[in-house]
């Protein structure tokens, strides 16, 4: 069974754990496509393929340092390796076991509630699944169609998570704000498929809701900046 929204026992935690490392496997994978890692990162304005690079490879020991941190640990510095596929690994093999050691209950600093390790699996699986998308896009160049995929129910997963953990911790931070009209995302993977609704209320509850539909793909990519603009205020950094 796909794991969906953050675990609330030792099995779901686990369940996430093993979705990162496919996302893991297939991040450092498609580093062996890369022929010039200093080649712009589209979707990433400023970033080149290097840079992507270094933030992914800096997520895990970021990630570590949080299971056990009360405030908000620095940002891990470390010059980058030739073998970037292999530094990528590692990073995953250590962060992966540190989260299999350690009680899904136990605290950590998180970006917001729950303040505990069962939080990080999940949104390391979504960190990972956009990352792919922007390496992927990078290698492909701007303009082309990206060799990317996401299964449906990561995607609604990615969608919940952005809509009701994201967005309220960037309201709070002052780098959004809340919708005045009711937001709906009607979310179906084709013309026949079951639809899933998304609702996050409005500050107006007289105001015409903004119903955007797509597949969840789409979806999911836009939340996070990528591909459509939904016309709605940033839900992601």
């Amino acid at each position: 069974m796909n794991p969906t929204g953050t675990p609330t026992d030792a099995a779901g935690q686990q369940a996430w754990i093993e979705v990162c490392a496919g996302q893991w496997d297939r991040l450092a994978s498609a580093l062996t496509a890369v022929d010039d890692f200093s080649a712009p990162t589209p979707t990433c304005p400023g970033w080149t393929i290097d840079d992507l690079v270094s933030h992914l490879a800096g997520i895990g020991p970021w990630i570590e340092a949080s299971l056990t941190a009360e405030e908000r640990p620095a940002w891990p510095t470390r010059p980058t390796p030739d073998d970037r596929a292999e530094w990528i690994r590692n990073s995953a093999e250590r962060l992966l076991e540190a989260l299999r050691r350690r009680p899904f209950d136990a605290p950590a600093w998180t970006l917001w509630p729950p303040r505990t390790t069962a939080f990080w699996p999940r949104r390391l699986a979504h960190e990972l699944a956009i990352h792919r998308f922007d390496l992927a896009q990078a290698v492909a160049g701007a303009g082309a169609e990206a060799d990317w995929q996401a299964p449906d129910w990561l995607a609604l997963d990615g969608l919940d998570e952005a809509l009701f953990g994201n967005w309220p911790r960037q309201i709070a931070r002052g780098s959004s704000t809340t919708s005045p009209r009711t937001v709906q995302l009607v979310v179906a993977a084709g013309a026949d498929s079951p639809r899933t609704v998304l609702t996050v209320p409005g500050t107006d509850p007289e105001a015409e809701p903004i119903v955007i539909e797509g597949s969840p793909r789409e979806l999911y990519l836009a939340v996070w900046g990528r591909g459509r603009d939904l016309g709605l205020p940033p839900m992601t950094s």
